[in-house]
């Protein structure tokens, strides 16, 4: 009998830990949404700068890729976001064109055609 409470306090303590996992992931998730909302939308002449990809995964899991693509703006500022492999796969380093965002969101890119 002197195994059973310590037994239930590891156990309460690992769902303890549990929740608070998820219920921060949702905090941060609508803190992020809300500021994004706030930023309103943006539209700016940019080139992509940079281009990259992220794998996870493998072994047991499917292997997931995210891809990113590095825009520099009029400015000389640099913003980076997570795009659809469509775009990442129809886009060149050196690009130009109008990059739409909100906040951290990524929302387009309409490239320019340079003949």
């Amino acid at each position: 009998m002197w195994f059973t409470i310590p037994f239930f306090l590891i156990i309460l303590l690992i769902f303890a830990v549990v929740i608070f996992v998820i219920v921060w992931a949702i905090v941060k998730s609508a803190r992020e949404k809300r500021n994004n909302e706030a930023a309103g939308h943006s539209a700016t002449a940019a080139r992509v700068f940079g281009k990259r990809e992220e794998m996870r995964g493998g072994g047991e899991t499917r292997i997931r890729t995210t891809y990113y693509l590095t825009f520099e703006l009029e400015g000389g500022e640099r913003k980076e976001f997570e795009v659809p492999s469509e775009l990442y796969g129809l886009t060149a380093e050196g690009d130009t064109g109008t990059l739409r965002f909100m906040g951290t969101k990524f929302e387009g890119f309409d490239r320019h055609r340079n003949l």
